[in-house]
């Protein structure tokens, strides 16, 4: 049986001060409509009522979910695939940037079915990893050799700490908000980094697709960060967001998959378009200040 829970705080500013702000259908999964409420002090913006942890696996249990297989069934999931191997390429060029050493070591938290870190892997950096799901977990681990655990509570995780830790479209999926940012603080190495890409509901295309905007994807996603909600929730935990970074591709996928679900079509030219404009108008004005579909978070432990 599924069961959920009600936050009636809110996890970055603890305000109980909360408005409904949008109510969006689980496209993916179940068919049910999820409510997004809105913080009235802060803005932040978070899937409530939501399942519990012991519930949400139910809604991860689809074909659909591409981050978690290895076939190459459709155009979405082949789109997906190309441009993830340009952008691993990508992430690995960012994080060198971060560090003089040869073999970093690096914990990959939600690594999917490790594509990312066999890259990683592969430059003989240090590497482990954590994925909830059984079947990617078993990939991975066959995929890169490295340790990759259920979670960041795996008792061999302890006492590890980490040049790098990343997570790739996984924040907005933790339950426990504010205790896994506190872990990263912890695990992190002084001066080491830390890398979040999350969505970003601010940009173009959220906009224009409303209710039907995939990386909404509830109730998978509990939590729809902008710049400012990111800001205030890693300063909370002693975190300084150094550099602000776009996703460039990410606008055109979740507008083929929100054109998949508005229209019943993918609808490439418009998809295309809305792309672009979505990545003209979220292209940087000054520091810091990109807002495309989504964004990359380079973040320090605050002195």
């Amino acid at each position: 049986m599924n069961t959920t829970e009600k936050l009636n705080q809110c996890p970055v500013c603890s305000s109980s001060q909360l408005t409904g702000f949008l109510n969006v259908k689980d496209y993916t999964v179940s068919g049910e409509q999820f409510s997004i409420d809105r913080c009235n002090a802060c803005g932040f913006q978070f899937t409530n009522p939501r399942p519990d942890i012991n519930s949400i696996g139910y809604y991860y249990q689809s074909s659909e979910y591409i981050s978690h297989h290895d076939d190459e069934e459709n155009l979405i999931t082949k789109v997906y695939n190309l441009v993830r191997n340009y952008t691993t390429r990508q992430k690995i060029k960012l994080l060198q940037q971060y560090t003089v050493k040869s073999n970093p070591s690096i914990l990959d938290i939600g690594c999917g079915a490790g594509y990312f870190l066999q890259q990683c892997a592969r430059k003989n950096w240090q590497t482990k990893g954590t994925e909830p799901d059984d079947d990617a977990r078993k990939i991975a681990v066959k995929r890169t050799g490295s340790p990759v655990f259920e979670s960041i509570g795996s008792e061999e995780l302890k006492d590890e700490k980490f040049d790098f830790i990343t997570l790739w479209h996984v924040l907005e999926h933790v339950h426990e908000l504010n205790t896994t940012i506190e872990w990263l603080h912890y695990h992190l190495n002084p001066g080491g980094t830390l890398f979040i890409a999350v969505p970003n509901n601010a940009s173009y295309d959220a906009a224009k697709f409303g209710t039907q905007w995939a990386a909404y994807d509830v109730p998978r996603h509990l939590y729809h960060f902008t710049r400012e909600t990111m800001h205030t929730l890693l300063n909370n935990h002693r975190f300084e967001i150094k550099k602000i970074l776009p996703m460039w591709f990410d606008a055109f996928y979740v507008s083929m998959l929100s054109n998949q679900y508005k229209h019943n079509s993918k609808n490439i030219p418009d998809s295309i378009i809305t792309g672009l404009i979505s990545n003209w108008k979220g292209r940087k004005s000054s520091a810091n200040e990109f807002n495309t579909s989504s964004l990359i978070y380079v973040v320090k432990k605050a002195l």
